[in-house]
């Protein structure tokens, strides 16, 4: 998993952190962008950033927590499909959200 490419207490920039997950991605031969990934680590609490969003840290605790501190059996096609369905369910909001806003205005 790409957390266990990070250094814990090491304050990440946003393209530091870019970096690291299209790396991943390619490595596991993933179909999200990095971006969407990156939101899916801060949702599921992995990545921490400041107020500002200009720094990233790992949650190391979290990891832990979630994955074990063992070298862990992770399904990376799994994740994908995760974050995939994921997308597409706030896409879909997204789009009846303005075809609400639009019907009514």
């Amino acid at each position: 998993m790409v957390a266990g490419t990070l250094e814990r207490q090491r304050p990440y920039a946003e393209q530091e952190i870019n970096e690291a997950l299209i790396a991943w991605l390619a490595s596991v031969r993933g179909t999200p962008d990095h971006v969407t990934l990156r939101r899916r680590m801060i949702d599921c609490g992995f990545l921490k950033r400041t107020p500002n969003g200009s720094r990233y840290y790992l949650n190391y605790g979290r990891v832990v927590d979630t994955l074990g501190t063992g070298s862990a059996e992770v399904d990376a096609g799994g994740i994908v499909a995760g974050i995939l369905r994921e997308r597409e369910v706030r896409k879909r909001a997204h789009l009846a959200r303005s075809e609400t806003t639009s019907a009514g205005g």
